[in-house]
């Protein structure tokens, strides 16, 4: 996915909408797999840590668990003004020794994130209904594009298609939403 930004956009939504939403979904095309739990954690630099500024990480790094095996993750904002995140993904063999050497490279796991997925397809466009620990349900699309813009209008047209509105875009990611969550 060289060149590539991930374009997502996520809406909190209720049980009495995951039906509904879910039905749109499958009669537009949506490909879905079985509901997967996953375990992401997240880590952050030291010295964000220490001046609990973790909001300031210009980047984030995160292990997930799930059936289908572990990965490393990053992701950046950083020089990328149009919104879209740079982000680069690795299967890894030994999730255990990934966490260690993140710990010995000065980042601390801060955060741990617990969610049942649904995962589907519909053309390139990924859409999950995640059920967060903590935090609820939510719809969460994205996609991969070369430009940012062309991205967030192919997820709109989807939204529209599946009868949410852009004006309930969940802008805070589930990191944001939990650290919010912690705090109070």
């Amino acid at each position: 996915m060289k060149d590539k930004k991930e374009v997502e956009i996520r809406f909190q939504i209720d049980s009495t909408m995951e039906e509904r939403i879910r039905s749109s979904l499958l009669q537009i095309g949506w490909v879905s797999g079985k509901i997967m739990s996953q375990t992401d954690t997240y880590f952050c630099a030291t010295y964000y840590m220490d001046n609990k500024i973790t909001n300031d990480c210009p980047y984030v790094v995160r292990t997930r668990e799930s059936e289908q095996g572990s990965t490393l993750t990053y992701k950046s904002f950083q020089g990328n003004a149009d919104g879209g995140w740079v982000e680069i993904e690795s299967a890894v063999n030994d999730i255990s020794a990934i966490k260690d050497i993140l710990r010995n490279i000065g980042q601390v796991d801060y955060l741990l994130i617990s969610k049942q997925r649904l995962s589907g397809t519909i053309d390139d466009v990924e859409v999950n209904i995640d059920y967060v620990e903590n935090l609820g349900l939510f719809v969460e699309m994205e996609v991969f594009d070369q430009d940012v813009s062309s991205g967030r209008k192919k997820l709109l047209s989807l939204v529209e298609k599946i009868g949410l509105s852009e004006k309930s875009i969940e802008t805070r990611g589930y990191v944001q939403l939990m650290e919010e969550k912690m705090k109070s």
